[in-house]
């Protein structure tokens, strides 16, 4: 089986040249911010609903497991 190197070389270049994977690569790239950003979020207002939540739970005798 012979391979034409001409028609392997215009194969890969039109491999390289296709944009059909970069929408993928671009989507993860948007979910990976999104996922970043909810994490910090989550860590900055986390430590101000601590506190909140410990006095409810001990007004409500929840806390200290007594």
């Amino acid at each position: 089986m012979r391979i034409d190197v001409l028609d392997m070389i215009q194969a890969i270049w039109a491999f390289r040249s296709s944009e059909r994977g970069q929408a993928l690569g671009e989507y993860s790239l948007v979910l990976a911010f999104i996922a970043l950003v909810c994490v910090i979020a989550l860590t900055a207002i986390g430590a101000a609903v601590v506190i909140p939540f410990g006095d409810v739970a001990s007004g409500m005798g929840l806390a200290g497991g007594s």
